[in-house]
């Protein structure tokens, strides 16, 4: 019984492997395993751990992902950010960077189920080729290796068969088999139909019930409310006098795009030539909500050093405006910029080899945007570099900062089931309990073909003791003079023990069926209840007198 147990767990237990984690490289399975090798992702896991992978559509922050990675091999880190879309961010716990991998879904081998601590240093030495060896012929010389039981019953000898039981047995052939399929081949087609039906909608459904319970009933994301940008761009007129190289007097941006398609960068202008500049600034608050807004706009120039000394100027006083958007002009006079830094110069003796002119628009902006109140500044710095020979306007002349007002959203998750949505709460109950009456079920059934609970007596005789039957034919002479009639097979399956583990079945229309072992020049026999009636009618016929024990 143990070992039909045995072969029908490890049985169910061999089909939940093959559904949920047979490997990927081998089966084209779910499943990935992956051993921690280096100390990043410690305290959660260390080297020599196992880590059982399953991969997934898509991975959420939180997740322990493994993928492939160049010149490092299997990586095990954890994900902080991404999407399926641009890749994943990874970083290990136990470090303060992100990974500059980006792995894809496609790349991923899954998500970290579980973890077996430190079992590698155990594995991992028995890939070599001679440990490998030796655990194969220790598994095979195990497997080869005859049972306690056989070797006792070597030791002791069992009786051998008379010549009318050998010819009988010939004849009759046997009635044994395997413990795990001669139940299943002997029990009615139906009832073997249906354990083994249930048996694999069981499996079917534990596993179900297993990945509804690893998934997230719940997943949470960000949903934008509101969006808007404020924008503050810059144009400028540098004022040269006309000259040899600026015949109309003035110097403008590039609006023209090169061949590219971009902008050239901005061109310096001569220091000695350049008088001042005229400065437009430019403001705007871009959203396709209402808005009710206004606010103060005013320009300052700061003139300073490099990581240095900065000195501010105000070119405009804060000035009002109403709505989203503004605009003003200020000038910047280049010579009184540059009396400003020799002035520096003779107080400090110090000379740096630049210095910077920075035109910072200083921006308020309130009131109400898309029904969301607003207060907030914007304060761009538009950097020209300045050198006694050139003056070099800064290249990006727009700044803009968007801005997302979004809500924290919670839905319930769903998966597919049998092609059907169910959420992820619901999809738990339903494959629980059907878990739970498969698995009834199967026991049920399966108590009936090993145990052969709620079937006849010899149903249950060859269920529970198959493998010692050994079916014969009606003998000539059926009715020994000394016999002994057993209670229970129970006591006969004892008995039978001592001699070789064989129990005689013979069966004939005229007695039925009796199950006997033969000991010297006695017989011991059981009748099962539904024949024992016949065979006492039998031996009151013949006369032969049974013990009952």
């Amino acid at each position: 019984m143990v070992q039909r147990l045995t072969a029908l767990v490890s049985t169910l237990l061999l089909l939940g492997w093959f559904v949920l984690f047979r490997p990927a490289t081998l089966l084209d399975g779910p499943g990935a395993y992956v051993f921690v090798s280096g100390t990043s992702m410690e305290p959660t896991m260390y080297t020599g751990d196992l880590a059982i992978m399953r991969r997934q559509t898509e991975y959420q922050v939180g997740d322990v992902i493994a993928f492939r990675a160049e010149d490092k091999g299997d990586v095990i880190h954890r994900v902080i950010g991404g999407n399926a879309v641009e890749g994943y961010r990874t970083q290990g716990d136990n470090r303060d960077t992100a990974d500059l991998w980006r792995p894809t879904p496609d790349e991923i081998k899954g998500r970290m189920w579980f973890h077996i601590p430190w079992i590698g240093k155990v594995l991992l030495p028995l890939q070599q080729p001679r440990a490998f060896g030796a655990l194969l012929g220790l598994a095979v010389g195990l497997a080869l290796m005859p049972s306690g039981k056989a070797i006792r019953r070597r030791r002791k000898g069992g009786r051998q068969m008379t010549p009318q039981e050998t010819e009988r047995t010939q004849r009759g052939g046997d009635g044994g088999g395997d413990p795990v399929l001669g139940p299943l081949a002997q029990a009615p087609w139906p009832l073997t139909a249906a354990f083994l039906l249930a048996s694999l909608a069981a499996i079917v459904a534990i596993g179900g019930a297993f990945l509804a319970h690893r998934e997230r009933a719940t997943s949470s994301e960000t949903v934008a409310r509101l969006e808007y940008a404020q924008t503050a761009s810059l144009d400028y007129v540098v004022n040269t006098g006309p000259s040899l190289l600026y015949p109309d007097g003035t110097v403008r941006p590039a609006l023209e795009p090169n061949d590219e398609g971009a902008l050239p960068p901005e061109q310096p202008v001569y220091t000695p030539l350049a008088r001042s500049i005229d400065v437009e600034v430019r403001y705007a608050l871009e959203t396709e909500a209402e808005t009710a807004v206004g606010g103060t706009l005013g320009v300052d120039l700061e003139v300073g050093a490099p990581d240095g000394w900065t000195h501010r100027e105000t070119l405009l006083a804060p000035r009002a405006f109403d709505g989203p958007e503004t605009a003003t002009r200020v000038r910047v006079d280049l010579p009184a910029a540059a009396s400003l830094i020799a002035r520096v110069e003779e107080e400090t003796g110090f000379k740096a080899s630049s210095y910077e002119l920075r035109v910072v628009p200083r921006i308020h902006l309130e009131g109400d945007v898309g029904g969301e109140a607003v207060d907030t500044d914007l304060t761009p710095a538009f950097t020209m570099t300045w050198t006694a020979a050139e003056i070099t306007p800064d290249g990006d002349l727009e700044r803009s900062d968007p801005v997302t007002i979004a809500d924290l959203t919670t839905h319930t998750r769903s998966m597919s089931l049998a092609g059907l949505e169910l959420s992820v709460p619901r999809a738990r109950t339903v494959l629980t309990g059907a878990s739970a009456g498969l698995v009834v079920a199967a026991l049920l059934l399966g108590a009936s073909i090993y145990l052969g609970l709620g079937r006849g007596e010899r149903a249950k005789v060859r269920a529970r003791y198959g493998r010692m039957l050994l079916r014969v034919q009606q003998a000539d002479e059926p009715f020994a003079r000394d016999r002994v009639r057993l209670a229970s097979m129970h006591d006969l399956a004892r008995l039978a023990q001592r001699d070789g583990g064989i129990i005689f079945e013979e069966e004939s229309p005229s007695f039925g069926t009796r199950y006997y072992v033969r000991d010297g020049d006695a017989l011991y026999e059981y009748v099962p209840d539904d024949a024992s009636t016949r065979t006492r009618l039998i031996d009151a016929l013949v006369g032969g007198g049974a013990r009952g024990r």
